[in-house]
């Protein structure tokens, strides 16, 4: 957001540019440009990241050798598949956020790209980032002080906070006063991003951690990446026809989706703790 919205701003007064070996672009293209340049830096990066030691190989599978996540999830679909799908489905409410809440401030409340990228992208760093490593430093407390599931009850309660303030944030009459209300809304929608993966990797068995994170992401993508941006969209366009309405479609997703996943995910509990159980037995 910050970064994007600075490139929008350098880029929004010239109609061309003239890049080193590349030469003259247009002003959509430099942003293009500008932006992708940054992914380079990742590059050296990655060449630090070492395989980590693999610790408890025969944990929860007596099939080590022939593991499977299909066959996993059929196993423990009263587990695997709610848990899947309200976290899916709670990815709605994440990515229609993450598309929409820009344009709700440039398009309702007046702010330039540039204003709205420092002002809202400073508030999702804070507090989106905050959100996802407090979820996981309250899991370990409760866990430490003997609550059973502790991941899966810190994302229950942000699913069900998320909600109703996410709303509060696109229903506010002006746009600091949105702002305001996004701090702690974006601080509860996050919490769940460590514990809701974290549930997963304490039911599945080692070998199958992989594959189990890679199907979790999949259909979070998946499912949030379209239904989100397309809600909103929907919404504007044939229920309010009024592209302004942008704050209404997104208190609309937020409380009719984040509650149900919150007590979706509730649900998995007693199956969570029989898969454990289970995994413990067999190891």
């Amino acid at each position: 957001m910050i970064v994007g919205g600075t490139v929008i701003q350098l880029v929004a007064h010239r109609d061309v540019f003239a890049l080193p070996l590349i030469g003259e672009v247009a002003r959509w293209q430099a942003a293009f440009i500008l932006v992708g340049a940054g992914g380079l830096v990742m590059l050296p990066l990655l060449a630090t990241i070492l395989e980590p030691l693999r610790r408890n190989e025969l944990a929860g599978s007596a099939t080590i050798g022939t593991a499977r996540i299909d066959r996993f999830v059929r196993e423990h679909a009263d587990f695997m598949v709610r848990h899947y799908v309200a976290v899916s489905f709670y990815s709605v409410v994440v990515y229609a956020v993450l598309s929409w809440v820009p344009a709700h401030f440039i398009r309702v409340h007046g702010w330039t790209a540039g204003e709205t990228g420092l002002r809202y992208g400073l508030v999702l760093l804070l507090f989106g980032g905050a959100g996802t490593v407090l979820g996981g430093i309250l899991a370990a407390h409760l866990g430490k002080r003997g609550v059973a599931q502790p991941a899966i009850w810190i994302t229950v309660i942000g699913m069900a906070l998320a909600g109703p303030l996410l709303a509060a944030a696109g229903l506010a009459g002006d746009g600091w006063t949105s702002l305001t209300w996004y701090a702690p809304a974006l601080l509860f929608m996050t919490l769940p991003g460590g514990t809701a993966i974290q549930v997963v990797q304490e039911a599945v068995p080692n070998r199958l951690r992989g594959q189990a994170s890679a199907l979790y992401y999949l259909s979070n993508s998946i499912v949030g990446s379209t239904l989100g941006p397309l809600s909103i969209g929907l919404l504007t366009d044939y229920v309010y026809q009024d592209p302004l309405r942008i704050g209404s479609a997104l208190a609309i997703v937020a409380l009719a989706i984040a509650p149900a996943t919150s007590l979706l995910a509730l649900s998995t509990r007693a199956p969570f703790a029989r898969v454990v159980r289970e995994a413990t037995a067999s190891g």
